[in-house]
């Protein structure tokens, strides 16, 4: 005789506990799986600005010098940005971040009486009055070389080396940095182009060269304060690893930015504008590492840090000193700041006020 039994189930009370119990260990198991992604995104970041650096010293090793922060003005003229190539640093050390096939088809300038509508200038810097056609030390109109095609088909090209993995700098609503920098006066300035055009398509980048306190300011004696802290990547500079006296460990070569973001940090963010790695972007630190991102400063997306290329290839994780930009000028952290930004400055750093 056969007997039939009933098999036992979950009640829906029991079903919600489990089910409660589960929820409460994925609230767990998250932070640490997120914890454990930026700090993968954080070492891949590392390692992106140690090859940037690292293809600085071989630049330096192949010419001699290293690279300049970008192609503008000539000190003491008196052009005006468009009219000068305005092509970054980066586009120098294409060949050495296996790059080579789009630095081959660069249109470039090379100097001489005829003008390269938007050619690009990387090696041998032409120098004035034979750099640019008869202008009168003002440039040309059309250099730029957002006006050749070629260049910007080019510079569409999404290169991974030159994006943090914390960062989604192609989420930029406004437009795209073509250029970026201080001029001999000290004024800092920066052009974009708006997403709805050029700016839509050009490849980001978070990573740009140091000019120091307010760039290579010669040209404004009121400014001389700030020439201590020079960087050694400023508009046509001509350095080399060799002059670095503060030593390359000890000086910042390339560093983070996201380019501009509003709203509170960390949530509610609306992403501005992003950098382009063609354009000639540099940073100053005049206004410090403040925690929320503004277009003039280094900045990142790692919590409370900016990770800064040095010149000896390692890379340093620098936190942010203030909570608005330019709020600690002045400040004895601000001053080790420059310290490690300025190459010549000579001058003891304090790195407990700088990093962890």
């Amino acid at each position: 005789m056969f007997r039939r039994t009933r098999r036992s189930a979950f009640t829906l009370i029991e079903l919600l506990v489990v089910i409660a119990i589960i929820a409460i260990l994925i609230g767990l198991l998250l932070p640490a799986v997120q914890k454990v992604r930026e700090a993968a995104a954080r070492a891949k970041c590392q390692n992106n600005l140690k090859q940037i650096s690292l293809a600085a010293h071989n630049y330096d090793s192949t010419y001699l010098q290293l690279p300049p922060g970008l192609v503008g003005m000539q000190l003491n003229e008196s052009g005006t940005w468009p009219n000068y190539p305005c092509n970054g640093v980066l586009t120098f050390l294409l060949p050495f971040v296996e790059q080579d096939n789009v630095y081959k088809q660069l249109v470039t300038y090379q100097g001489g009486p005829t003008l390269v509508t938007g050619g690009v200038v990387l090696v041998n810097d032409p120098q004035a009055p034979n750099y640019w056609p008869a202008t009168n030390g003002k440039g040309a109109a059309g250099a730029t070389w957002y006006n050749n095609a070629t260049n910007v088909a080019l510079s569409n090209t999404r290169i991974s080396t030159f994006v943090c993995p914390s960062d989604d700098p192609y989420s930029n609503v406004t437009g795209t940095w073509i250029y970026m920098g201080a001029d001999d006066t000290g004024l800092f300035q920066g052009v974009y182009y708006p997403v709805s055009s050029l700016g839509l398509n050009m490849g980001r980048c978070n990573y740009v060269g140091n000019s120091g306190a307010f760039g290579n300011c010669s040209g404004n004696p009121g400014l001389n304060f700030y020439l201590t802290y020079v960087g050694p990547l400023t508009n046509r500079s001509h350095n080399k690893i060799g002059n670095i006296y503060d030593g390359t460990s000890n000086t910042i070569m390339f560093g983070e930015t996201v380019g501009d973001i509003s709203g509170s940090y960390g949530s509610g963010q609306i992403r501005n504008y992003s950098h382009s790695w063609f354009s000639g972007s540099l940073m100053v630190t005049y206004w410090s590492l403040p925690a929320q991102p503004q277009w003039y400063n280094f900045s990142s997306k790692h919590t409370g840090v900016v990770q800064m290329g040095m010149g000896d290839g390692s890379v340093q994780r620098i936190r942010t000193i203030t909570q608005s930009a330019g709020s600690d000028v002045g400040s004895s952290a601000w001053y080790n700041l420059q310290r490690i930004a300025g190459f010549q400055d000579q001058e003891v750093i304090d790195y407990s006020q700088l990093t962890f």
